[in-house]
C-alpha cells in the first residue's frame, strides 16, 4: 500500500506533460476495463450457469431508474472536477473541496453514479458477472 500511495504522490508532484500522460492512461484504463468486462461477462454468465431472468420490458424500467440519477450525476461530478481546475482522476485533484450540489450531500457522487451507471447496464445485459 505504501507503494501505491508513493506513486500517487509521485505523479501529483510531477511536471505537467507526466502528469497529462498519467490522466490519459488512467482514463483508457478505466474504460478500457469497463469495455472488457461488458465483452466477456455474457461469456462468464454462460460458463457458470447464471444468467438472469427478467423480462425485457421490466429490465428496461429499471435500468432507466437507475441511469435517470446516475448519468447526471457522474456528468455533473466530473464538470465540477474541471471547473475547480482539477481532473477526477486522482493525480490531479481539485485543489480545494467541492462543497457545492450535491457535493455538499454525498462525499463522492462520482462513485455513486458511475454504481448506478455500471448496475444497470448489468441489468440491461442480464449479468451477474457484470
Amino acid at each position: 500500500m505504501n507503494r501505491l500511495a508513493e506513486f500517487v504522490y509521485t505523479v501529483a508532484t510531477a511536471g505537467h506533460r507526466r502528469k497529462t500522460a498519467i490522466i490519459i492512461f488512467g482514463i483508457f484504463l478505466w474504460y478500457g476495463a469497463v469495455a472488457i468486462m461488458v465483452g466477456i461477462s455474457p461469456l462468464l454468465d454462460n460458463l457458470f450457469g447464471l444468467n438472469l431472468a427478467i423480462q425485457i420490458s421490466l429490465r428496461l424500467v429499471i435500468a432507466g431508474v437507475l441511469l435517470l440519477p446516475g448519468l447526471p450525476m457522474v456528468v455533473w461530478s466530473i464538470t465540477q472536477c474541471f471547473r475547480a481546475h482539477g481532473t477526477p482522476v486522482p493525480f490531479k485533484p481539485p485543489p480545494g473541496l467541492i462543497i457545492t450540489g450535491i457535493y455538499g450531500i454525498i462525499r463522492n457522487p462520482m462513485h455513486v453514479g458511475w454504481t448506478l451507471v455500471l448496475v444497470a447496464i448489468a441489468i440491461l445485459m442480464q449479468s451477474f458477472t457484470f
